[in-house]
């Protein structure tokens, strides 16, 4: 398809005729067909039946030119011929075999990035563009999702953390530490912003909306949840001397809490499950509890909940419980614990449904797939399976070498928006789904995150940018996709971050995580260049935002970083090939996010601190702060 819904009437035939009056439509002898040759010489042969209006021919000339120059050349010409042919060519299949597909991204790291000693968390950031792990070695380390390399190390303390758990509403993580302590950070920043010391180590911890109330409920090796109104904070406590510290009891800190017992034992996991109607509990005594919140009191022990729900049975777990998740798509819950094997549960009548049996040592972590209907379980050995719900078999397991650089797998995580299996010993690593497996059996825009989603004013279309570098083109008026591409020259740990068109509408500008922007002919998939930006010694390279912009006679193209700096290229018709940077401006405190072109002479920036900055194009001077 080579242009909107109206422009049907042109076909690749139609075009091998133009091609046959290339050489006599060059009337100036320019070696070229500029605009105003193209529709005369050619409009009447792609619309003999008078259906095409001017705008329309020339919405297919700015397809042709792929370099956006305002001409067509044999090259542009018979290239995209070439590429119309191709992409009405059949797609071949093959034979599907393993599921998850071990990816390298971002095998080569340096080693004083890895943990000291084998993660037990790891959480999705709440912006969905990084990994959060933690560890016994008392740190936790922010890692890029799509290059998995490190970010940022947060020193914690010196004792064990047990669990975190993200805030959203009030942009907190929330962790807890073998020192009895529960500490907040600033998702923002990574600063510490709250600390509460308990009465034990708090072993789990989750957050749930209750109507505009932000609540966090917490587990503890006594087998007692307490549920705190986290929006209300702590309470304001009286300084107390060293004497009166040993001889009083630990007062509650939080502001409103509620605090009963649960388990006899540890509880191991808690979660808010609002299918099920409240919290769900695992614990050390063999058994699930489902409860209301707020709490219902056991009349006949008041300082113990009375639950709606408890999953005990003689054919379900017989020692302690170490995981479980809810399976919306079938109502099940599934279970792991010391017994080597995983028990599927119908909570509504709290009875076991099947046991899933393969395992050779005790399960301490379970995630579900819900678009594949599998569950996925890592046992204590650092073994990790997958299994089919719809056929209750094991599928796959995954196994690393004990000499694997970055450790076996000490927890997992799966992450559905990009469709992989994230393992986390030392550091993360990466099980993408088999690509042949998604593209036969997920319909879906595109098969990794989408980085842009743009309008072209020009053409009337949309353009979808994803991180592994598709681009699609799609019809707006039915949802139909024209045509799609990848940079068939991207390296395999390299992903897109940001994407937008030129000033004109007619180019597409991508950005990549190496700190490369490669200018495209969005319409037929050509690179018309790549511009380059200097390295940065921090190794901050990703492209955050892209913008063009036209000066005096000259037109430039512009690009934020992590690096803190803007990098300003020349837009120069005869570049091909590598194009090196005009200029950088400085003068950013903070990561830059976003940036914009202003008239007459302004570039704007804002930054991950909250401030939006102002510089002159043409002295690179930062002239307002906001």
């Amino acid at each position: 398809v080579l242009a909107d819904h109206d422009d049907s009437g042109i076909s690749l035939e139609q075009i091998l005729a133009l091609k046959e009056r290339f050489d006599s439509a060059d009337l100036d002898g320019g070696g070229s067909l500029d605009m105003q040759e193209f529709m005369d010489a050619f409009g009447s042969i792609i619309n003999r039946d008078g259906s095409m209006t001017q705008d329309q021919i020339a919405r297919l000339f700015m397809q042709i030119d792929a370099n956006s120059d305002g001409g067509i050349d044999w090259n542009e010409f018979s290239t995209y011929m070439l590429m119309e042919s191709q992409s009405s060519g059949p797609v071949m299949t093959k034979k599907v075999g393993i599921f998850y597909l071990p990816d390298p991204m971002g095998v080569k790291i340096d080693p004083d990035c890895l943990h000291r000693e084998p993660a037990d968390c790891i959480l999705i950031e709440h912006a969905g563009g990084s990994y959060l792990t933690a560890s016994k070695d008392g740190t936790m380390r922010l890692w890029s999702a799509t290059t998995m390399q490190l970010q940022k190390t947060i020193a914690v303390g010196q004792s064990w953390i047990l669990a975190m758990c993200f805030l959203p509403k009030s942009s907190r993580l929330c962790v807890s530490t073998a020192d009895r302590r529960v500490r907040f950070f600033d998702v923002h920043t990574w600063e510490p912003c709250m600390e509460v010391e308990l009465q034990h180590p708090a072993l789990c911890v989750c957050s749930w909306m209750s109507g505009d109330t932000e609540m966090l409920a917490m587990g503890n090796d006594k087998g007692d949840v307490t549920a705190i109104d986290i929006s209300k904070g702590r309470k304001e406590m009286p300084k107390l001397s060293g004497n009166e510290k040993k001889q009083k009891k630990r007062p509650d800190y939080w502001a409103e809490s509620t605090t009963k017992q649960v388990h006899r034992g540890w509880v191991e996991q808690i979660e808010m499950i609002e299918d099920l109607g409240g919290l769900v509990t695992c614990g050390a005594d063999s058994s699930i509890t489902i409860f209301e919140y707020p709490f219902k009191v056991d009349p006949n022990h008041l300082n113990r909940i009375l639950p709606r729900r408890t999953l005990m049975h003689a054919r379900g777990h017989h020692k302690g419980v170490k995981c479980f998740q809810w399976v919306r798509s079938h109502k099940l819950i599934v279970s792991g614990g010391l017994e080597r094997e995983i028990v599927v549960w119908n909570p509504y009548t709290c009875k076991p449904v099947i046991s899933l049996e393969g395992h050779q040592a005790g399960i301490v972590k379970l995630q579900v797939n819900v678009e594949f209907e599998q569950v996925i379980s890592l046992s204590m050995d650092r073994v990790v399976k997958v299994w089919d719900l719809r056929n209750n078999e094991c599928t796959q397991s995954i196994s690393a070498p004990e000499n694997t650089k970055g450790g076996r797998a000490s927890t997992i995580v799966y992450d559905a928006p990009r469709h992989r299996l994230v393992t986390c010993g030392l550091r993360p690593h990466i099980f993408k789904i088999n690509p042949q497996i998604l593209t036969t059996s997920t319909d879906v825009t595109h098969r990794a995150p989408v980085v842009a989603g743009l309008h072209n004013r020009n053409f009337g279309h949309v353009v979808t940018v994803a991180e592994d570098s598709e681009t699609s083109v799609w019809r707006f008026s039915n949802g139909q996709r024209i045509f799609n591409y990848i940079d068939n020259e991207r390296e395999e740990d390299t992903f897109l971050a940001s994407a937008a068109f030129d000033d004109m509408g007619r180019r597409l500008l991508t950005g990549d995580h190496a700190g490369l922007v490669k200018v495209w002919n969005f319409s037929n998939g050509a690179c018309i260049k790549t511009l380059i930006k200097p390295r940065d010694a921090h190794r901050r390279q990703e492209v955050t935002g892209l913008c063009m912009y036209q000066y005096e006679d000259t037109r430039f193209f512009a690009a934020s970083s992590w690096d803190r700096k803007i990098t300003v290229w020349v837009d120069n018709s005869e570049d091909g090939g590598i194009v090196e940077p005009f200029m950088q401006i400085g003068g950013n405190d903070d990561d830059i996010l976003t940036i914009a072109f202003t008239y007459p002479k302004a570039l704007a920036t804002g930054a991950s601190d909250g401030t939006v900055h102002v510089f002159d194009v043409e002295s690179g001077a930062r002239r307002l702060t906001m």
